[in-house]
C-alpha cells in the first residue's frame, strides 16, 4: 500500500476563485425580495393572508388581502405596485385534476421545496469545473459520435442496438457505445496527444440501480506518452478541484462516512487479496488452487460455487470483502489485475496487466488502463472476447474495425480512464441515489 497528498495547482485555485467571484455576481445581480417590482413563478401554497411563489431565486411570501387568492400551482405574475400593494395575473393555469405525477420533474420540485434547483445548479458549476480543469491542463476536448459500429467490447456489458434506414430500403447496424474508448483512440492515432470528452453512453441489461443508469455521462481522457501514474493524480485532482469549486470543501461525507480528499491511496489487488488469505497469482497459475482458497475464505462449501467460475469467485470476493470498505477515509486506488481482466491494457508484468480502479466511499468511481497499442495483440483479444460472448448467447457486437484500423496507423504509448461523472456528483452533494442529480429520470431505480 502507498499513501500519498494531493494539492491544487495556483492555476487551479485562480479558477476557483475566479469561478466563485462569478458566481457571487449572479446572486447579486438576481433581483431581492426587498425591491422587486415583478415576481414571476409557480404558486406552491396558499394560505389564509396570503401565498408562496418559487422560482429559480427561490421561495418568496406575500401577503395579500383582497379576497381572491391565486390558486394553488398556477403560474403568475405578481406585480409591487408604487403604494406597495400587489396585484397578479394569472400566466398559465394548472388543469391536471388528481393525476399521476410521479417521476415527472414537477413533483421532484415540489416534494424537496426547491433543493433541486440548487443540486441543477450545482451540476451546470460542476460540468463546467470538469472542462475549466482539463483546458487549465492543455487538453483538447473531443465529440466522438454516438451512433458507431462497435460498442465496445465487453465480456458481460450489454448494449443498446440500432440501425439506419436508407431511401432504397436497405439498413446499416448500429450501436450506442458503452464508452467513447475507440474513437478517442482512433484521435489519439491521429497525433492529439492530450485530449477528453463528456460523452453519453448507454448500457442496458440491469444497469438500473442506486449508482447505475442504462444511460449516463461518462468523462474520459488519454495522454499520449504518459504512465497511468499520472491519470491516476489527475482523477484525485480533479476530485478535490471539484468539491472545492462547488462545495469549498476538502473533505467529502457520504452516506455517513467522511473521507479526506487531499489524500489517496494505491494497492495493488494482489495486496488486497492476501489480506483475505488468497494468493492471486494462482488465479493465472493454479485456477484450483485459487477457487479452494476464495472458498475457505469465504467460509463456502463445494456445493455453494457449483457453476461458479474462477472470475464468479473473484468477483465474489471483491463484492464481499474488498469494495465495500474502499475509500472511506480517502480517494483509493487499486491497480494491476489479473491479465485476463485487462483485455484494452498493456502487462505490467507476466500475471498482471496495467489496470486501475478508483473508489471513493465505497463507491468505484474510475476505471483506468495503461494503454494496449499493439494492433494484432489487441484483435485477438477481441476475437477471444467475442467467441466468449457468443459460447454464453450474448448480443453479437459489431467488431470494431475501424478502431483496429486506427491502431495499425499507430497508437502512441497512452494511458487513459473512464469516469462516472453523476455518480461522482452524487457523492460531492450527498445524495442517496444517483437519480437525484437528475431533474429528469427515465429511470426509477
Amino acid at each position: 500500500m502507498v499513501s500519498n497528498s494531493i494539492s491544487l495547482t495556483a492555476s487551479q485555485q485562480r479558477q476557483i476563485k475566479l469561478e466563485q467571484e462569478l458566481q457571487q455576481d449572479f446572486q447579486e445581480s438576481s433581483s431581492s425580495k426587498e425591491d422587486l417590482s415583478i415576481f414571476r413563478g409557480r404558486c406552491i401554497a396558499v394560505t389564509d393572508n396570503g401565498f408562496y411563489l418559487a422560482n429559480i431565486n427561490g421561495i418568496t411570501f406575500f401577503s395579500y388581502t383582497e379576497e381572491e387568492l391565486p390558486p394553488e400551482n398556477a403560474w403568475i405574475t405578481v406585480t409591487r405596485l408604487d403604494n406597495g400593494k400587489i396585484t397578479y395575473k394569472i400566466d398559465t393555469p394548472f388543469l391536471a385534476d388528481g393525476s399521476d405525477f410521479r417521476g415527472s420533474a414537477f413533483q421532484r420540485l415540489q416534494n424537496n421545496d426547491l433543493r433541486m434547483v440548487k443540486l441543477l445548479r450545482d451540476r451546470a458549476l460542476f460540468f463546467r469545473g470538469v472542462r475549466n480543469f482539463f483546458d487549465g491542463l492543455g487538453f483538447q476536448e473531443l465529440h466522438t459520435p454516438t451512433l458507431v459500429e462497435s460498442p465496445g467490447i465487453e465480456k458481460y456489458l450489454e448494449v443498446f442496438s440500432t440501425q439506419y434506414q436508407n431511401f432504397d430500403g436497405t439498413h446499416q447496424p448500429f450501436f450506442l457505445p458503452t464508452s467513447p474508448e475507440f474513437s478517442l483512440k482512433e484521435a489519439l492515432s491521429s497525433g492529439l496527444p492530450k485530449i477528453y470528452e463528456i460523452a453519453k453512453c448507454f448500457r442496458n441489461a440491469g444497469e438500473c440501480s442506486q449508482t447505475h443508469r442504462p444511460e449516463f455521462f461518462m468523462l474520459e481522457w488519454y495522454r499520449a506518452y504518459e504512465d497511468y501514474s499520472v491519470i491516476m493524480k489527475d482523477c484525485v485532482q480533479l476530485v478535490l478541484y471539484l468539491a472545492g469549486l462547488i462545495y469549498g470543501k476538502t473533505n467529502v461525507t457520504f452516506r455517513g462516512n467522511t473521507a479526506n480528499l487531499q489524500e489517496y491511496k494505491c494497492f495493488t489487488v494482489k495486496e488486497l487479496f492476501a489480506k483475505e488469505k488468497i494468493e492471486l497469482d494462482y488465479y493465472s497459475q493454479d485456477s484450483e488452487r485459487f477457487k479452494k482458497q476464495v472458498r475457505e475464505s469465504l467460509s463456502l462449501s463445494e456445493s455453494d460455487c457449483t457453476g461458479l467460475t474462477k472470475e464468479d469467485l473473484f468477483f465474489k470476493v471483491m463484492l464481499d470483502k474488498i469494495e465495500p470498505f474502499l475509500g472511506m477515509d480517502c480517494p483509493t486506488f487499486i491497480h494491476e489485475y489479473p491479465l485476463e481482466m485487462t483485455p484494452l491494457s498493456e502487462k505490467s508484468s507476466p500475471l498482471y496487466g496495467k489496470r486501475f480502479e478508483l473508489y471513493l466511499c465505497g463507491v468505484e468511481l474510475a476505471n483506468g488502463y495503461g494503454e494496449l497499442v499493439d494492433a494484432l495483440e489487441q484483435e485477438r483479444r477481441f476475437v477471444q472476447i467475442l467467441e466468449e460472448r457468443k459460447a454464453v448467447k450474448a448480443l453479437p457486437l459489431g467488431f470494431p474495425l475501424r478502431f483496429i484500423k486506427a491502431m495499425k496507423i499507430g497508437m502512441p504509448p497512452s494511458s487513459g480512464v473512464a469516469l462516472g461523472l453523476e455518480r461522482l456528483l452524487m457523492i460531492l452533494a450527498g445524495t442517496e441515489n444517483l437519480g437525484d442529480t437528475l431533474l429528469i429520470d427515465s429511470f426509477s431505480c
